[in-house]
């Protein structure tokens, strides 16, 4: 699930972004909020999903109004993609993120896949962990013998394999 970092005061929070828009503001005491009412020319701009997933979002925004990456958004309408700066004008700098974190979650993938750790089929309905930065599936059942995402990194990314591990990316490294 794709994140919105805010810089408040020196310090980084993450919002998650579900599958609404959120509106963003100039204002630093509340430059991210829910948008409550149908979109309209009264929101100076707004991130929106663009399918129901919440995997893919775009920023639209009044023309010059918005930088993404330190160039302006002159057509009003940009494609996000992970750890996108985005910046309006006397506003907090904020950061688009599509880092999900891994969870545990009934296997609804349709074919035949092998689990990346120990090659068994992975059955619908089965518990599974996706991993979040390569995408590969693994078996994460923790009351049977298949403890597959937890038993170390991806095999695949080195992403470390925890469910409690928190956003690997934050814009304070930068």
């Amino acid at each position: 699930m794709a994140h919105l970092w805010v810089e408040q005061r020196g310090d980084w929070a993450a919002v998650v972004l579900g599958s609404e828009p959120i509106a963003l503001a100039a204002d630093t005491d509340r430059p991210v909020y829910r948008v409550e009412a149908p979109i309209s020319a009264t929101h100076a701009a707004v991130l929106m999903p663009t399918n129901t997933s919440g995997a893919e979002w775009v920023l639209v925004c009044k023309p010059g109004l918005c930088r993404v990456n330190g160039i302006p958004n002159l057509l009003g309408i940009a494609v996000m993609q992970d750890r996108d700066e985005i910046h309006m004008e006397s506003g907090p700098r904020l950061y688009f993120s599509k880092e999900s974190q891994a969870t545990i979650a009934p296997f609804d993938r349709v074919g035949e896949i092998a689990c990346a750790r120990c090659s068994l089929p992975i059955e619908p309905g089965q518990p599974t962990v996706i991993c979040p930065a390569c995408k590969i599936a693994y078996h994460q059942d923790v009351d049977a013998d298949l403890p597959c995402w937890t038993y170390g990194s991806c095999l695949i990314c080195g992403n470390p394999g925890t469910l409690d591990g928190g956003l690997a990316w934050s814009p304070a490294e930068l």
